[in-house]
């Protein structure tokens, strides 16, 4: 059997009539568990008891250690990013770059033989940033000829300044992975169906993982990468905006940023997985185990088995259940003789059942959580509701901003798909970063786009201008772009764009770290550039230095530069912009200046 065989299923989410068929490798507790329970106690179908009241103080299990929220937020080695790209570049790391320009080369110089053109580093990433800046426009699914119309009015440039078309054809279509030459040889030892895509894939959860520590709530959902081209693993999930594609199991925080994420590969040789929920929950947060977390995921995940063993993982998990359960009373199924917005409760140990009724024509909602809630006021819903309505969706938040800018184009090659939402993904992971190292950066995920896109590919332009083989159009209007960009320089202080420059450090300066004093310059100074030291302050009447005796002129202002008394003829007055270091202080004087200097960077 090769990788790309087809073999077509159907996702089971939609199907609330089969099972799941969970098997749990953990023992379900002991009837004298369940002794805490009155007579009146609600019985599952396949006997499993919950008592109508909660359990006493002495009976109910220990309460889960506390979560240490020291260390939430970006990794101490991404705290120092100031740029875009630099955050970008954590999760697309350089391994990842080399593996994609090495198997380029090496499908490129098979295929097109002498007419190939070997790729480098910084046209890869100049080619990721064409992909980016047309899910920005929302041109990804333009023809490529379009993207580069010779027609002025409607075409883009920075697509030209980035890219040659042909050339960006040629990189698009040799795009690859893998080493294909032993790709089936590969697979034949490990029977990995990710083969293609499994090194590239290794490599970025790690950076993933490495990068961020996540906050308390987790979420496990799935995205679907939408594909409709050959592959043994492809799914038809029908609440999903593209249906057919590949699903991916994520794991993603309360801001969206995806820390684990696993690709669904279909069924094995035995048949459909059993207890793929389960496996699912406890491959994507094995590394946030004992901690003192907080786990929510739909009913396609939830079972008492997996409530028990995160239980005894120190880990709290909340979820909604399906209907066919054998754990559920039938009592918290039936939706007659109840009234809109009651609800049922019954009770364990370690974890609480919830069946919430909302109003007359819907079902009712059965929910399973370890997490221990707060009675809910008369009236309202219960609060284990409350909070799976507030913790569900933040898988689904990140896939609506990366699918609204999305860089995937039309495509038949899976692996080239699921590195374009590698990509989308990175993209995402790395806004959330630069956005909580710098709360002062109040630009949309559109400007983040497009600052990342310009930073990606600068130097690849520089290349092509160094070339010296453009035509003078292009020439003249990329020299134009590149000093504009070097031009939009980023403040010292901060990820604000600098508008201008210190004048006597020379650094560059946003508004609000820079303030500007009217000094005084004597013509001799001005005419020799001389950097003021300090803004020199009024004094008491001397004569001006320059005036012959003959004429007799008294003065209180001095030279800001050489410090000497002048009169108004010898005088100028000009305005300065000083670094402003804090409340209450002065100009930098040279000395200090340039040992803070730190030169152009590119803008954020």
């Amino acid at each position: 059997m090769k990788v790309g065989d087809l073999e077509f299923e159907f996702s089971d989410e939609e199907d609330d009539n089969v099972s799941d068929g969970t098997v749990s490798d953990i023992e379900s507790e002991s009837d004298s568990d369940d002794d805490f329970a009155s007579s009146e106690a609600f019985v599952g179908k396949n006997g499993k008891r919950w008592g109508t009241k909660p359990p006493a103080d002495v009976d109910m299990a220990p309460p889960i250690k506390d979560f240490d929220a020291c260390n939430v937020g970006p990794a101490p080695h991404c705290r120092k990013f100031r740029t875009a790209k630099e955050a970008f570049l954590a999760f697309l790391s350089s391994d990842i770059i080399d593996e994609i320009v090495e198997c380029t080369n090496l499908y490129g110089r098979r295929k097109r033989e002498s007419s190939w053109k070997d790729v480098t580093k910084n046209e890869v990433l100049s080619f990721i940033a064409v992909l980016i800046a047309a899910g920005r426009n929302h041109q990804n699914h333009v023809h490529i000829n379009e993207m580069w119309t010779a027609n002025k009015t409607w075409r883009i440039d920075f697509y030209r300044f980035a890219l040659g078309k042909n050339r960006f054809k040629e990189l698009f279509v040799c795009l690859r992975t893998d080493n294909v030459l032993d790709r089936n040889d590969r697979y034949m030892k490990s029977h990995d169906k990710l083969e293609p895509i499994r090194k590239i894939l290794d490599i970025f959860v790690s950076n993933c993982q490495r990068n961020y520590v996540p906050p308390k709530v987790l979420t496990v959902d799935e995205r679907l990468c939408l594909f409709r081209g050959r592959v043994s693993f492809r799914v038809y999930i029908k609440s999903k905006p593209g249906k057919y594609g590949i699903k991916i199991w994520v794991c993603a925080t309360e801001t969206g940023y995806v820390v684990v994420l696993q690709i669904y590969t279909g069924k094995g040789k035995e048949g459909p997985e059993k207890g793929q929920g389960m496996r699912v929950v406890k491959d994507l947060v094995a590394p946030f185990l004992n901690e003192g977390r907080e786990v929510t995921a739909d009913n396609l995940f939830t079972s008492v088995e997996l409530v028990q063993f995160l239980r005894t993982m120190e880990t709290a998990y909340t979820g909604t259940m399906r209907a066919n359960k054998a754990d559920i009373p039938p009592a918290f199924l039936e939706k007659k003789n109840r009234l809109p917005g009651s609800f049922l409760e019954g009770f364990d140990r370690t974890m609480t059942l919830t069946s919430y009724f909302e109003r007359k024509g819907k079902k009712p909602v059965v929910m399973l959580s370890s997490k221990q809630f707060e009675a809910a006021p008369a009236g309202s819903k219960p609060s284990v509701v409350e909070f799976y309505n507030k913790t569900k969706g933040f898988v689904d938040m990140g896939d609506q901003q990366t699918r609204h800018t999305t860089v995937s184009r039309r495509s038949c090659q899976w692996p080239k798909k699921v590195l374009f939402e590698l990509i989308d993904i990175a993209t995402l992971n790395s806004h959330i970063i630069h956005k909580e190292l710098h709360p002062e950066f109040k630009g949309s995920r559109s400007d983040f786009l497009q600052d990342l896109s310009e930073e990606l590919a600068i130097d690849h332009m520089r290349d092509r201008l160094r070339g010296g083989h453009l035509p003078e159009e292009l020439t003249s209007a990329l020299t134009e772009f590149v000093a504009e960009f070097d031009r939009k320089l980023m403040c010292a202080d901060c990820v604000r764009k600098a508008k201008t420059a210190c004048s006597a450090c020379n650094r560059p300066l946003c508004e609000s770290h820079g303030e500007e004093s009217e000094i005084v310059v004597c013509k001799p100074c001005n005419q020799m550039n001389k950097i003021p030291a300090k803004h020199c302050e009024l004094t008491e009447s001397k004569r001006c230095t320059k005036c012959s005796k003959r004429r007799v002129s008294k003065t209180n202002t001095r030279c800001s530069a050489c410090e000497e008394h002048l009169d108004g003829v010898w005088m100028r007055k000009q305005r300065l912009l000083h670094l402003n270091s804090g409340p209450g202080s002065g100009s930098v004087k040279p000395e200090e200046a340039s040992e803070q200097s730190t030169g152009a960077k590119p803008a954020d």
